[in-house]
């Protein structure tokens, strides 16, 4: 409703200065909001279903043949986000002392604009390494047996994949 009274204000004071001959919003209807459609925002920490035990086991028996599953664990042994874990590389892995380095994110941002500077008639996406939005996001983990075993697990799919593929790089735990 704020905006609606802020344009009609600023067309009230148009047609006081004799700069409009009468205000098009008034006697404008609008349409009643109900609550049917409304939807709460979820608030953090506030109605969180967390994963029983069971569910846990369950999920992993079930995503044990998945090509993620290391991924899945890394995520749930860490606590990590997911655009964090997909910005990791192996560098940022210390195997010696079992513990992550994490100090970037993944995001997927739109592009309006190409190279020249032209408007595009659609948005594409692509995908950008950035740091976190919060400096307390850069952090070390530490890496229980679970997640160092997923890790070598998931080290040990990618240079077979390499191997298949013949890809280059390699560097991204996540590709």
């Amino acid at each position: 409703m704020y905006k609606r009274q802020v344009v009609s204000s600023c067309l009230e004071r148009a047609v006081i200065g004799k700069m409009l001959l009468f205000n098009p919003c008034r006697g404008i209807v609008y349409p009643e909001i109900t609550n049917k459609n409304f939807k709460p925002v979820k608030i953090a920490g506030q109605n969180l279903k967390r994963m029983t035990n069971d569910e846990i086991i369950r999920f992993f028996d079930v995503a044990r043949d998945t090509r993620y599953y290391e991924l899945y664990m890394l995520l749930l042994f860490t606590g990590m986000r997911i655009g964090e874990a997909c910005a990791l590389e192996w560098k940022d892995v210390d195997f010696q002392n079992n513990y992550l380095h994490v100090y970037k994110t993944i995001n997927i941002v739109p592009v309006y604009y190409d190279d020249n500077g032209n408007k595009l008639d659609r948005p594409y996406y692509i995908k950008q390494i950035t740091s976190p939005k919060r400096t307390a996001s850069i952090r070390k983990i530490p890496l229980f047996k679970a997640a160092v075993d997923a890790l070598y697990s998931w080290r040990e799919k990618q240079l077979a994949d390499k191997r298949k593929y013949k890809k280059s790089g390699g560097l991204k735990i996540c590709y």
